[in-house]
């Protein structure tokens, strides 16, 4: 399992949800896998599901606030990194240590946040 794809209502209980908002958001979503007995849901369709609860008018406000919060995170774990274009016209040196900079913080920031994503599960497992 690729914590970066999937995430788990535990998981979502551990970045603040309570037990009623992972359900409710999980709830219409097809589990993509099993282990155990975890349900495991494709994160880009958890999100998805988070912003469309959010659109309805009668959600209370501490639960805006939960999933509002929960929401971020959520879409820092997808990687959503735009590649930057490195020219050959530039300074070959200067271009390739650039280049060798920005794999780094990339690989940092994936393990950053597969991190928090393993704290959240054990904070939630634990009851921390």
């Amino acid at each position: 399992m690729k914590s970066t794809i999937y995430t788990t209502r535990n998981q979502l209980k551990g970045y603040g949800a309570s037990y009623y908002q992972a359900m409710i958001v999980t709830k219409k979503l097809i589990p993509v896998e099993r282990h155990q007995n975890t349900n495991i849901y494709s994160l880009p369709e958890v999100i998805i599901s988070i912003k469309e609860y959010l659109q309805k008018p009668k959600v209370k406000q501490k639960t805006r606030q939960a999933l509002k919060s929960i929401l971020p995170l959520l879409v820092a774990r997808l990687d959503n990194i735009i590649p930057v274009p490195f020219s050959r016209e530039a300074n070959r040196e200067l271009s390739t240590l650039t280049r060798n900079l920005f794999f780094k913080l990339q690989n940092l920031e994936r393990n950053l946040t597969e991190s928090k994503a393993i704290i959240s599960t054990i904070k939630r497992k634990h009851k921390l």
